[in-house]
Protein backbone atom coordinates (compact mmCIF):
# COMPACT_ATOMS: atom_id res chain seq x y z
CA UNK A 1 0.00 0.00 0.00
CA UNK A 2 2.89 2.33 -0.41
CA UNK A 3 0.77 4.58 -2.87
CA UNK A 4 -1.00 5.86 0.99
CA UNK A 5 2.15 7.44 2.01
CA UNK A 6 3.25 8.72 -1.19
CA UNK A 7 -0.60 10.63 -1.15
CA UNK A 8 -0.61 11.85 2.46
CA UNK A 9 2.96 12.38 3.00
CA UNK A 10 2.49 10.69 6.41
CA UNK A 11 4.97 7.99 7.62
CA UNK A 12 3.33 4.75 9.48
CA UNK A 13 3.35 1.15 8.93
CA UNK A 14 1.90 -0.07 5.78
CA UNK A 15 4.60 -0.30 4.14
CA UNK A 16 8.69 -0.95 5.68
CA UNK A 17 8.71 3.21 5.76
CA UNK A 18 12.07 4.69 5.75
CA UNK A 19 12.37 6.89 8.86
CA UNK A 20 15.64 9.42 9.52
CA UNK A 21 18.01 8.78 11.77
CA UNK A 22 18.15 10.46 15.35
CA UNK A 23 17.33 13.89 14.69
CA UNK A 24 14.25 12.76 13.29
CA UNK A 25 13.62 9.57 15.29
CA UNK A 26 9.97 9.44 16.27
CA UNK A 27 7.98 11.35 13.80
CA UNK A 28 4.28 11.03 13.99
CA UNK A 29 3.30 13.42 11.07
CA UNK A 30 4.63 14.64 7.94
CA UNK A 31 3.14 16.65 5.52
CA UNK A 32 4.57 17.99 2.44
CA UNK A 33 1.62 19.53 1.57
CA UNK A 34 2.76 17.96 -2.19
CA UNK A 35 -1.00 16.93 -2.90
CA UNK A 36 -4.41 18.54 -1.61
CA UNK A 37 -4.33 15.68 1.04
CA UNK A 38 -7.19 14.41 3.42
CA UNK A 39 -7.37 17.43 5.82
CA UNK A 40 -9.80 19.68 6.82
CA UNK A 41 -9.02 23.08 4.56
CA UNK A 42 -11.09 25.64 6.78
CA UNK A 43 -11.98 29.13 5.43
CA UNK A 44 -10.55 30.30 2.10
CA UNK A 45 -7.03 28.01 2.97
CA UNK A 46 -5.96 26.81 -0.63
CA UNK A 47 -3.10 24.44 -1.70
CA UNK A 48 -1.23 25.65 -4.06
CA UNK A 49 0.69 23.93 -6.56
CA UNK A 50 3.49 26.18 -7.08
CA UNK A 51 6.38 28.40 -5.35
CA UNK A 52 6.88 25.48 -2.50
CA UNK A 53 9.75 25.73 -0.09
CA UNK A 54 10.14 21.73 -1.47
CA UNK A 55 8.41 19.71 -3.43
CA UNK A 56 5.12 20.13 -5.56
CA UNK A 57 3.11 22.60 -3.84
CA UNK A 58 2.13 24.20 -0.26
CA UNK A 59 -0.93 25.30 1.69
CA UNK A 60 -1.43 29.45 1.72
CA UNK A 61 -3.60 31.18 4.03
CA UNK A 62 -5.30 34.20 2.49
CA UNK A 63 -6.72 36.07 5.87
CA UNK A 64 -6.38 34.80 10.09
CA UNK A 65 -9.90 32.70 9.29
CA UNK A 66 -8.32 30.35 7.30
CA UNK A 67 -6.17 27.15 8.43
CA UNK A 68 -6.33 23.50 8.23
CA UNK A 69 -7.49 21.31 11.24
CA UNK A 70 -6.11 17.69 11.96
CA UNK A 71 -7.95 15.73 14.73
CA UNK A 72 -5.98 14.34 17.84
CA UNK A 73 -8.79 11.25 18.24
CA UNK A 74 -5.51 8.72 18.60
CA UNK A 75 -4.31 11.48 21.18
CA UNK A 76 -0.85 12.07 18.61
CA UNK A 77 -0.96 15.72 19.65
CA UNK A 78 -1.77 15.15 23.47
CA UNK A 79 0.93 16.96 25.63
CA UNK A 80 2.52 16.77 29.02
CA UNK A 81 4.35 18.83 30.30
CA UNK A 82 6.71 16.63 31.48
CA UNK A 83 7.46 15.01 28.37
CA UNK A 84 9.38 15.48 25.08
CA UNK A 85 8.03 16.95 21.70
CA UNK A 86 8.59 19.13 18.96
CA UNK A 87 6.60 20.68 15.84
CA UNK A 88 7.94 22.42 12.88
CA UNK A 89 7.26 24.12 9.68
CA UNK A 90 8.71 26.72 7.34
CA UNK A 91 6.72 29.78 6.93
CA UNK A 92 6.20 32.75 4.32
CA UNK A 93 4.22 35.64 5.83
CA UNK A 94 2.29 37.99 3.14
CA UNK A 95 3.80 41.39 2.61
CA UNK A 96 0.97 42.67 4.48
CA UNK A 97 1.98 41.45 7.64
CA UNK A 98 4.78 43.73 7.48
CA UNK A 99 3.70 47.04 6.06
CA UNK A 100 1.06 46.61 8.87
CA UNK A 101 2.78 48.86 11.57
CA UNK A 102 1.45 48.47 14.86
CA UNK A 103 -1.91 47.64 12.95
CA UNK A 104 -0.05 44.60 11.37
CA UNK A 105 -2.32 41.20 11.41
CA UNK A 106 -1.92 39.05 14.49
CA UNK A 107 -2.40 35.24 13.38
CA UNK A 108 -1.74 31.75 14.75
CA UNK A 109 1.04 30.08 13.17
CA UNK A 110 0.76 26.40 15.65
CA UNK A 111 -2.38 25.75 17.83
CA UNK A 112 -2.85 23.06 20.04
CA UNK A 113 -6.58 23.41 20.87
CA UNK A 114 -6.36 27.06 22.17
CA UNK A 115 -4.29 25.76 24.93
CA UNK A 116 -1.14 25.95 23.65
CA UNK A 117 -0.34 28.72 20.90
CA UNK A 118 2.37 30.05 19.06
CA UNK A 119 1.14 32.96 16.82
CA UNK A 120 2.92 36.44 15.56
CA UNK A 121 2.35 39.92 15.84
CA UNK A 122 3.11 41.75 12.57
CA UNK A 123 6.54 40.37 12.49
CA UNK A 124 7.45 39.27 16.07
CA UNK A 125 6.69 36.04 17.39
CA UNK A 126 4.45 35.09 20.50
CA UNK A 127 4.02 31.30 22.62
CA UNK A 128 0.89 31.72 24.73
CA UNK A 129 -0.81 28.96 27.23
CA UNK A 130 -3.36 29.63 29.92
CA UNK A 131 -2.71 25.83 30.93
CA UNK A 132 0.86 26.40 31.55
CA UNK A 133 0.88 29.71 32.28
CA UNK A 134 2.70 30.75 29.38
CA UNK A 135 2.44 34.42 27.72
CA UNK A 136 6.27 35.19 26.10
CA UNK A 137 7.44 36.99 23.04
CA UNK A 138 10.50 37.63 21.39
CA UNK A 139 12.60 39.52 20.36
CA UNK A 140 13.36 37.84 17.23
CA UNK A 141 11.69 38.67 14.44
CA UNK A 142 9.69 37.36 10.76
CA UNK A 143 10.92 39.13 7.50
CA UNK A 144 7.90 38.94 5.32
CA UNK A 145 8.07 37.34 1.76
CA UNK A 146 10.82 35.23 2.95
CA UNK A 147 10.68 31.13 3.99
CA UNK A 148 11.50 30.92 7.46
CA UNK A 149 11.73 27.82 9.76
CA UNK A 150 9.98 27.52 13.30
CA UNK A 151 10.33 24.73 15.81
CA UNK A 152 8.44 24.75 18.32
CA UNK A 153 9.99 22.69 21.33
CA UNK A 154 9.04 20.89 24.87
CA UNK A 155 11.77 19.28 27.38
CA UNK A 156 12.97 19.79 30.80
CA UNK A 157 9.59 21.58 31.78
CA UNK A 158 10.68 24.39 29.09
CA UNK A 159 9.02 25.09 25.91
CA UNK A 160 11.42 26.63 23.53
CA UNK A 161 10.95 28.47 20.27
CA UNK A 162 13.60 28.38 17.40
CA UNK A 163 13.72 30.67 14.26
CA UNK A 164 15.89 29.48 11.22
CA UNK A 165 18.00 27.42 14.29
CA UNK A 166 18.27 29.83 16.44
CA UNK A 167 16.45 30.36 19.95
CA UNK A 168 14.06 32.73 19.76
CA UNK A 169 12.46 32.83 23.20
CA UNK A 170 11.96 29.82 25.94
CA UNK A 171 9.40 29.83 29.02
CA UNK A 172 9.20 27.43 31.69
CA UNK A 173 5.82 25.50 32.25
CA UNK A 174 4.10 26.49 35.07
CA UNK A 175 0.39 26.16 35.80
CA UNK A 176 -1.17 23.15 36.65
CA UNK A 177 1.06 20.89 34.78
CA UNK A 178 -1.67 19.15 33.38
CA UNK A 179 -1.48 17.15 30.03
CA UNK A 180 -2.46 19.67 26.78
CA UNK A 181 -4.74 17.56 25.47
CA UNK A 182 -6.46 19.44 22.41
CA UNK A 183 -9.54 17.83 20.34
CA UNK A 184 -7.54 19.54 17.22
CA UNK A 185 -4.48 20.44 16.32
CA UNK A 186 -4.98 23.68 13.76
CA UNK A 187 -1.99 24.82 11.15
CA UNK A 188 -2.25 28.31 10.04
CA UNK A 189 -4.35 31.57 11.17
CA UNK A 190 -1.63 34.03 9.65
CA UNK A 191 -1.96 35.63 6.50
CA UNK A 192 1.21 33.53 4.51
CA UNK A 193 2.28 30.20 3.09
CA UNK A 194 2.93 27.28 4.79
CA UNK A 195 5.14 23.47 3.99
CA UNK A 196 6.79 21.33 5.09
CA UNK A 197 5.15 20.44 8.90
CA UNK A 198 6.47 17.79 10.83
CA UNK A 199 5.18 16.50 14.64
CA UNK A 200 7.95 14.36 16.74
CA UNK A 201 7.32 13.08 19.99
CA UNK A 202 10.57 13.34 21.32
CA UNK A 203 12.92 16.73 21.50
CA UNK A 204 16.45 17.04 20.64
CA UNK A 205 18.76 19.71 22.30
CA UNK A 206 20.43 22.57 21.63
CA UNK A 207 19.85 24.39 18.29
CA UNK A 208 18.59 22.29 15.42
CA UNK A 209 19.85 22.22 12.23
CA UNK A 210 17.28 23.79 9.41
CA UNK A 211 16.16 21.25 7.04
CA UNK A 212 17.90 21.72 3.53
CA UNK A 213 15.91 18.82 1.70
CA UNK A 214 12.34 17.19 2.75
CA UNK A 215 12.85 14.43 5.34
CA UNK A 216 11.45 11.96 3.54
CA UNK A 217 14.16 12.45 1.00
CA UNK A 218 16.67 12.29 3.62
CA UNK A 219 14.95 9.00 4.75
CA UNK A 220 15.27 7.14 1.39
CA UNK A 221 18.85 8.61 0.91
CA UNK A 222 19.91 7.19 4.74
CA UNK A 223 17.84 3.99 4.06
CA UNK A 224 17.22 3.79 7.48
CA UNK A 225 14.32 1.33 8.08
CA UNK A 226 11.90 2.24 10.66
CA UNK A 227 8.01 2.86 11.19
CA UNK A 228 5.43 4.87 12.95
CA UNK A 229 2.14 3.21 14.51
CA UNK A 230 -1.00 2.97 12.60
CA UNK A 231 -3.81 3.14 15.27
CA UNK A 232 -6.83 1.82 13.29
CA UNK A 233 -7.46 0.08 9.80
CA UNK A 234 -10.52 -0.64 8.03
CA UNK A 235 -10.39 -3.09 5.05
CA UNK A 236 -13.20 -3.90 2.55
CA UNK A 237 -13.26 -5.83 -1.20
CA UNK A 238 -15.39 -5.36 -4.19
CA UNK A 239 -15.83 -7.91 -6.16
CA UNK A 240 -15.30 -10.92 -4.23
CA UNK A 241 -16.10 -14.19 -5.45
CA UNK A 242 -19.79 -15.61 -4.08
CA UNK A 243 -18.95 -17.50 -0.77
CA UNK A 244 -15.83 -15.10 0.28
CA UNK A 245 -15.98 -12.36 2.72
CA UNK A 246 -13.68 -9.69 3.80
CA UNK A 247 -13.71 -8.67 7.49
CA UNK A 248 -12.95 -4.89 8.71
CA UNK A 249 -10.26 -6.44 10.89
CA UNK A 250 -8.77 -7.78 7.13
CA UNK A 251 -9.27 -11.70 7.83
CA UNK A 252 -10.74 -13.21 4.21
CA UNK A 253 -13.31 -15.91 5.24
CA UNK A 254 -15.42 -18.46 3.79
CA UNK A 255 -15.64 -20.98 0.57
CA UNK A 256 -15.61 -19.79 -2.65
CA UNK A 257 -18.82 -21.41 -4.80
CA UNK A 258 -18.75 -20.58 -8.15
CA UNK A 259 -15.57 -21.10 -10.53
CA UNK A 260 -13.98 -18.03 -12.38
CA UNK A 261 -11.70 -15.45 -12.10
CA UNK A 262 -11.67 -12.48 -10.31
CA UNK A 263 -10.53 -9.21 -10.00
CA UNK A 264 -11.03 -8.12 -6.34
CA UNK A 265 -10.56 -4.33 -5.33
CA UNK A 266 -9.32 -4.19 -2.16
CA UNK A 267 -9.35 -1.12 0.08
CA UNK A 268 -7.96 0.02 3.87
CA UNK A 269 -8.49 2.83 5.43
CA UNK A 270 -6.67 4.22 7.98
CA UNK A 271 -6.24 7.16 10.29
CA UNK A 272 -3.94 8.35 7.78
CA UNK A 273 -5.42 7.69 4.49
CA UNK A 274 -7.37 5.53 2.62
CA UNK A 275 -5.88 3.36 -0.59
CA UNK A 276 -6.94 0.77 -2.99
CA UNK A 277 -5.14 -2.70 -5.05
CA UNK A 278 -6.80 -4.79 -7.41
CA UNK A 279 -5.82 -8.14 -6.60
CA UNK A 280 -6.84 -11.21 -8.90
CA UNK A 281 -8.65 -14.37 -7.36
CA UNK A 282 -8.59 -17.28 -9.12
CA UNK A 283 -11.22 -20.16 -8.15
CA UNK A 284 -11.15 -23.64 -10.12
Amino acid sequence: MANITTANRIAYELDSIASAPADVDGLSVLQHFDYPESLSWNGNSSFLDSGAKFGKGCAYFPDTESNITITNKTRMFTLSPLGNYEAECFIKLDSVTAEGGEDAPHGNILDFGGELILSHSGTILMLTSSTWDIDKTSQATITAEEWHHILLRITGEEVYVYLDGAEALRAPIYGNLEDITPEVMTLGGYVGYMDEFAFRRNAGTGAPAVPEYPYETNVVTKQVVRSAPVTRASWSCANLPEGLTLSSSGQLTGHPTTAGTYDCDVTVATNWGTDTKTIKIVVQ
